[in-house]
């Protein structure tokens, strides 16, 4: 259901990013820039969502260690230093996709978003295999048991 409801505000987010953007700055240039992230920033929102959620579902099951050193990884190791790498250096050849890097500002965005969508994949992928039946009920008679 988050997911969904994130998808819906991704969109409108994206549907409306140039009135968002008119609605802080009159400056033609800071707009076409700020729309232009604000579509990086609906997907972000997407998996952002999820995680958030698959996260709280573990922290129920008494999970936290292994959603904290997933979410280190993708967001501190993906994330920043993917953001670092190709916002502000040229160490990745993109010029294959058609960029010149480095992407500046939009790098970083897009860094931020790849750890993100790494790290609500390792954390939905670690929920499913916490909350597995056979893995609840295994754990419930340990627990049970004296």
């Amino acid at each position: 259901m988050t997911s969904g409801l994130a998808v819906v505000a991704a969109l409108a987010l994206t549907v409306a990013a140039n009135a968002v953007a008119d609605f802080y700055t009159v400056d033609p240039h800071v707009r076409a820039v700020a729309s232009g992230l604000l579509l990086l920033v609906g997907v972000y929102h997407v998996f952002d969502s999820t995680s958030a959620v698959a996260v709280n579902a573990l922290r129920g099951y008494k999970r936290a260690v292994v959603p904290f050193l997933v979410n280190v990884l993708g967001l501190w190791g993906v994330g920043l230093g993917g953001g670092y790498v190709i916002g502000l250096t040229d160490a990745l050849p993109l010029s294959a996709l058609g960029l010149a890097t480095p992407l500046g500002v939009p790098g970083f965005w897009i860094g931020a978003l790849a750890g993100m969508a790494v790290a609500a994949s390792g954390v939905v992928a670690y929920f499913l295999v916490v909350s597995e039946p056979k893995n609840v009920r295994a754990e419930a008679k340990e627990v049970a048991m004296p």
